[in-house]
């Protein structure tokens, strides 16, 4: 099989609140674990940022797996990925030229 890289949002995807705070879904964490063990390229991420995903995959034994906080910028040449993300997503002609504090004050979460 295709090793693939899989990306995981944190809360309310392995824990059953979809903000901060919520209890681990064993299930979903036991199934990642596997994808880490089948050799896949696993990223969990939060917009509650990495400190927050570091200390859950600690406190839950999850290892191997990238972390990271929730892109608040992403630039692909196929913005067709996450609808949550649509607004993050800038085709990479736009590096030259995108102003972040504009970005930032106009796509603020």
């Amino acid at each position: 099989m295709k090793k693939l890289s899989i990306y995981v949002d944190l809360d309310g995807t392995l824990t059953d609140y979809e903000h901060r705070g919520g209890n681990p879904i064993i299930s979903r964490i036991k199934r990642i674990k596997e994808f880490i063990a089948q050799g896949h390229n696993l990223v969990i991420w939060s917009s509650n940022q990495v400190d927050y995903v570091k200390e859950f995959c600690k406190t839950n034994n999850i290892t191997g797996a990238t972390m990271l906080g929730k892109p608040h910028l992403l630039f692909d040449d196929v913005p067709k990925i996450h609808p949550y993300l649509m607004d993050r997503v800038i085709k990479p002609s736009a590096i030259e030229h995108i102003d972040l504090d504009i970005y930032e004050q106009t796509y603020k979460r």
